[in-house]
């Protein structure tokens, strides 16, 4: 209901995970991909088991993300992956105890 059946304005999503750039996806279409930066992320965690560094999903297929799909498809990552630098470097930060203007 909340788009009332339109599809989105915009030709990506960026999702950046509370724990910054460690873990990050784009979805553009029908396709996901989800990053992470296994120097952010504890071993064993469920993060780390339930994904690979690269992980390529195509949603329509496979909305519980079961398979990675990034071995079958390397341009779909690499095309992924420039879009995904590119919403990154124009994002604002988030505001932390750290960057916080008082």
């Amino acid at each position: 209901m909340i788009t009332q059946q339109k599809s989105s304005p915009h030709d990506a999503i960026l999702s950046v995970s509370n724990r910054g750039t460690s873990l990050v996806a784009i979805r553009m279409g029908n396709w996901k991909l989800i990053v992470l930066d296994m120097t952010g992320i504890a071993m064993g965690s469920k993060i780390s088991n339930r994904y690979e560094p690269v992980a390529l999903f195509n949603l329509a297929d496979d909305p519980s993300e079961k398979k990675n799909l990034a071995a079958e498809h390397p341009e779909k990552v690499t095309m992924l992956q420039v879009k995904l630098k590119q919403l990154l470097e124009a994002a604002v930060p988030s505001i932390t105890k750290e960057n916080a203007v008082e």
